[in-house]
């Protein structure tokens, strides 16, 4: 019996040693958690956190111990929490933290105790943050790649000035708040105020603070606000500025994450004075379990906080979760790694620095989206969501991502650059247009010439109505403004004085100035110019002398070359009819020599006037005379034409060609009385003061030119135009053209030049001004109609020389059969034949023609006169031509 009970007692205790072998050991797993309950925010984080640690247990059947402080917002509180926690409560990890001046005051404890600190913290340092807190992990992303969205946005919209207002709060302000001036830099935009906020809990009375600082801005030209602060701080920053009128029309105010995550846990009186704001909220992809997690989160909250609104889960919740979710992993991780783990084993700081690092190294798909750290701070999602508030809550506009800038879809496949691409935005005060960033809510003080000396260009008239401004520089302006892509308010003030003065009132409060305004370096210290609308310079306007008539114009419409080849083409082919219808019988070409000679000059010249054909017996003389009257035609025709233009056409030049010769003669010339010319005339072009003689209109030009009471008027190109389309008779240009001689408002404004200019509006606005006179300019006068040259001719010249010497060569040819063999050799004894008995007939005064037998019998001269030719018989050795 004892030895059975032993036995039984061997198998009892063995079984149980196996049972203890093969058990698992114990998940060491302990949490502190510190949240503000005076936040819905924070709120849900509490509730997150407990269904994180509830949904681990579920999943793997550990029980992690979880610790859940209150701080009530205040960082000494989180302190003393994070104490208890880790030193009574042996937590391994603290997370929550919603703020950056809480998150700081443990994390100096936290690197302290090596026990990972996890921070939901939106507001943190960029830099120096693993340095100096080495155990804090940031469960948010950086605000770097935020302030480039928020960059984006004003580079969007070409805004080139803002103003940032932010909350110091001594941990991370600075660093933002550099990250987003590079990202503006990068973009074209310069900040150009900074509005600094102490934390809103350190103010005496933050009402009349934020007041204060409110008014200064609204002194301050520009518009455009971004807004980086707490939400506490930024409700009563739009709710201050609302009451001031800052969130009307021409305002701009764009917000960060911070603010705008809370969009949906605002009530109705906080949205309403946020009217209009554009921002960055953080978006997280609804993963499958998301729609399983909400519905259990929701009816868990609205059991614990009935009079809280659960109808927007907000991207709070589902970090904490994720952020203990994390934490949670890492432990496990850790643990199964460590074999040796006994039931009993107590948390040492040694194990701190491993649980920091696999909480690093999570990779993981969590409710926010994917859980991955950068160093010790969240991997960005893909896109942030651009929202804007509008009526009872907001509009999702769209996304923006680093890479693919602007789209209305979270897959980017319709992006772009622009912000247009998500559609309208509701601005505040909902205006019908995008605001810029000079605008001051008052119309513009724009300042306009009253002494212009042409009323075309710019005018100001005085009626019983009030003061008409008009003119083409009042006409550009209105066109640019219906080109703007804004509205612009203004009101026009008139200025009686020089342009100079004019421009240095800019200096005394008035914005702009609108008129025919000469850009010149001494100008620019006071005001920047936009692109010129019309031709700038100085030119001369004189009056014209009449060239006098020439004795020898009806030589002119012909080159010397060409009356020279003219007159030896008409007698190369009046010498070749001549050979060949002499030699074909014609008996107008009989007698004595100098009847031949002048036969032969008559043939060629009345070529030019006449049709002979039906006195030529040969068709080669008809050939060769048809294609030189063809010839002749076109010759005879440009001659009238030439001759008829240049008789017609009065030869203009100038009387006064040359700026040296003014000074040297002690000229007097003009300039207008209010423009920059005549201080130019004596300081560029150093004309004497006394020779100078001012004028306060331009009708009082052509009248002091035509008299001599000033030989030359300087004036710049825009009024020239228009003085010479109204007095284009008697006046013309001389000498050189002088040449002489950017706020956003200027960009805008040249932007809309150059559009006028490109689709031709301007071009016609100028034609019209000019158009109104039916006159041409004068300049045209002085165009001389040039003689006509051999260029123009010398085809129809080689055609019927060629053809001419054609005619010659075949006559020749059929004469005799010897040509064939030899035409050079008969060529040249037919002319020497022909020369020998011109010769002969001249010294014998015979009165037959040359190569004519004189008849033996003078009696028979008369018959053989009348009757047919007789026919020559030279003889040279054995040839006989016929």
């Amino acid at each position: 019996m004892p030895q059975a009970l032993s036995i039984v007692l061997l198998l009892l205790l063995g079984a149980i040693s196996s049972q203890s072998k093969h058990t698992k050991p114990q998940f060491k797993g302990t949490i502190g958690a510190i949240i503000d309950s005076t936040s819905r925010a924070g709120k849900q984080e509490k509730l997150a956190i407990e269904m994180a640690v509830e949904d681990f247990s579920n999943s793997t059947g550990h029980k992690p111990l979880l610790h859940v402080r209150d701080s009530k917002g205040s960082p000494v509180q989180a302190a003393w929490d994070a104490e208890e926690l880790i030193k009574e409560k042996k937590g391994q990890a603290i997370v929550g933290l919603r703020t950056w001046k809480e998150a700081a005051f443990v994390a100096e404890y936290g690197a302290k105790m090596q026990v990972p600190v996890v921070s939901f913290a939106a507001l943190a340092p960029s830099l120096l943050t693993s340095e100096r807190w080495p155990f804090l992990v940031r469960v948010v992303s950086s605000s770097q790649l935020q302030m480039k969205a928020v960059a984006a946005i004003v580079g969007s919209w070409k805004w080139t000035r803002v103003t940032i207002i932010y909350e110091d709060n001594n941990y991370g302000s600075a660093g933002s708040m550099a990250s987003l001036i590079c990202a503006l830099k990068e973009v074209g935009s310069e900040v150009d105020y900074q509005s600094v906020f102490p934390p809103l809990q350190s103010l005496h009375n933050p009402t009349s603070s934020i007041q204060r600082e409110l008014e200064k801005l609204k002194r301050k030209k520009f518009r455009i606000f971004i807004v980086h602060s707490t939400l506490s701080l930024s409700i009563n920053l739009f709710t201050q500025a609302k009451l001031m009128g800052m969130m009307d029309k021409d305002y701009v105010w764009i917000a960060t994450e911070p603010t705008m995550n809370h969009l949906h846990s605002l009530n109705a009186s906080i949205i309403s004075s946020m009217q209009g704001v554009v921002g960055i909220k953080t978006y997280f992809p609804q993963v499958a379990r998301f729609s399983d997690f909400s519905i259990r989160f929701r009816r868990r909250f609205r059991s614990n906080y009935p009079d809280e609104d659960d109808s927007e889960l907000g991207i709070f919740p589902l970090r904490a979760y994720d952020a203990v979710s994390s934490v949670l992993k890492a432990l496990k991780r850790l643990q199964h790694r460590k074999k040796s783990t006994k039931p009993n084993d107590v948390w040492s700081p040694s194990m701190g620095r491993p649980l920091l690092n696999a909480i690093l190294s999570s990779n993981f798909e969590g409710l926010s989206g994917h859980i991955q750290f950068e160093g010790t701070e969240l991997v960005p999602g893909p896109a942030f969501q651009i929202v804007n508030v509008v009526e009872r809550g907001y509009r999702e506009l769209g996304f923006w991502s680093p890479n693919l800038g602007f789209s209305r879809t979270v897959d980017m496949k319709v992006k772009g650059a622009s912000m247009e691409i998500l559609g309208n935005v509701i601005w505040p005060g909902d205006p019908p247009y995008v605001p810029r960033e000079w605008a001051t809510g008052k119309p513009l003080k724009i300042l306009v010439p009253g002494d212009s000396s042409y009323e075309n260009i710019m005018s100001v008239k005085r009626t019983l109505n009030g003061t008409t401004i008009g003119g083409f520089s009042i006409k550009v302006f209105e066109m640019v403004r219906e080109n703007l892509s804004y509205h612009l308010p203004f009101e026009f003030f008139t200025h009686h004085g020089t342009y100079d003065s004019m421009i240095q009132k800019l200096e005394q409060g008035y914005d702009a100035v609108v008129g025919d305004t000469a850009i010149i370096g001494d100008r620019l210290k006071y005001g920047e110019f936009t692109q010129p609308y019309s031709e700038s310079g100085v030119r001369m306007v004189v009056a014209v002398k009449q060239q006098p008539e020439k004795a020898w114009i009806f030589l002119m419409p012909f080159t010397k070359e060409l009356w020279a080849l003219t007159v030896v083409l008409i007698l190369y082919n009046g010498l070749i009819l001549w050979l060949i219808e002499k030699q074909e019988g014609n008996d107008d070409l009989v007698g004595s020599f100098r009847h031949q000679i002048g036969v032969l000059v008559w043939l060629s010249f009345n070529t030019l006037f006449s049709m002979q054909g039906e006195k030529l017996r040969s068709n080669l003389s008809r050939m060769a005379m048809v294609v030189w009257l063809v010839v002749a035609f076109v010759l005879t025709s440009s001659y009238t034409a030439s001759l008829s233009s240049m008789l017609t056409v009065r030869r203009l030049e100038p009387s006064v060609v040359d700026v040296e010769w003014l000074k040297q003669t002690k000229a007097v010339v003009g300039c207008d009385s209010y423009s920059f010319v005549r201080r130019y005339l004596e300081e560029v072009l150093h004309f004497d003061r006394d020779c100078i003689k001012p004028f306060d209109t331009g009708e009082e030009y052509p009248q002091a030119l035509r008299t001599g009471q000033i030989k030359a008027a300087f004036l710049e190109v825009p009024y020239i135009k228009y003085l010479l389309a109204k007095n284009c008779k008697g006046f013309m240009t001389a000498g050189p053209t002088y040449e002489v001689g950017g706020s956003t408002l200027v960009a805008d404004f040249s932007e809309a030049i150059v559009k006028l200019r490109e689709n031709g509006k301007l071009r016609e606005l100028e034609n019209n001004l000019v158009g109104t006179y039916n006159c041409t300019s004068s300049e045209s006068d002085n165009d001389e109609n040039g003689s006509l040259s051999l260029d123009s001719f010398w085809v129809l010249f080689a055609i019927t020389g060629a053809t001419s010497t054609l005619a010659l060569f075949i006559f020749l040819a059929g004469r005799s059969q010897n040509f064939a063999n030899d035409p050079a050799y008969f060529v040249g004894i037919r002319i020497r034949a022909l020369m020998m008995a011109l010769a002969k007939h001249s010294r014998s005064g015979d009165d037959v023609m040359q190569g004519v037998h004189r008849p033996r019998y003078p009696e028979k001269a008369e018959q053989a006169q009348s009757s047919t030719p007789v026919k020559l018989r030279v003889f040279r050795r054995s040839n006989t031509f016929s």
